[in-house]
C-alpha cells in the first residue's frame, strides 16, 4: 500500500478529520489532502510527528511494516497536546524543532523558549 492510502487508513482509524489531524500538525487540511491525494510528500519532520498523532510507526505510514521505527504516541499524549493552550503548543514545537533538527540545537530551543516566555509573561510547563 502506497503512502497516501495508508495515512488516509490511519488517519480514518484514529477518528481524525483532515481539520483535526491539520490542527494537530499546525498545517492546513488542504496540505494534508494532497498527501492523501498523492500529490505531494510531508517532510521528515511532518511525517514523525504524523506518525505520533496517528499512533503509528513511521515503517507502517510508509509501508515498510518491518517493525523498526519510531514507537507511537499513545492517542492520550495526542489528546493532551491538542489541550494545550497555544502558547503551550508552541513551546513543544519548539522542543521538537530542536531534537529533529539535532541535539546541539535543543540548547537553543530552551533559551528560545526561555525568551518567549519572558516576553509573553507565560509560566513555565511543568514536566
Amino acid at each position: 500500500m502506497n503512502f497516501a492510502k495508508k495515512m488516509r487508513e490511519l488517519r480514518i482509524k484514529e477518528n481524525l478529520s483532515l481539520a483535526e489531524l491539520a490542527n494537530l500538525l499546525d498545517t492546513s487540511a488542504s496540505t494534508l489532502s494532497k498527501y492523501e491525494n498523492g500529490e505531494m510528500l510531508p517532510k521528515i519532520d511532518t511525517l514523525v510527528l504524523m506518525c505520533m498523532m496517528l499512533n503509528c510507526t513511521t515503517d507502517q505510514i510508509l509501508g515498510l511494516e518491518s517493525g523498526h521505527g519510531f514507537t507511537p504516541l499513545t492517542k492520550e499524549c495526542a489528546t493532551i497536546i491538542e489541550s494545550m493552550t497555544g502558547t503551550q503548543k508552541q513551546w513543544i514545537y519548539l522542543v521538537i524543532d530542536g531534537v529533529k533538527n539535532n541535539l546541539s540545537n535543543l540548547e537553543k530551543s530552551f533559551r528560545l523558549r526561555d525568551d518567549f516566555i519572558k516576553k509573553n509573561k507565560t509560566p513555565r510547563l511543568k514536566m
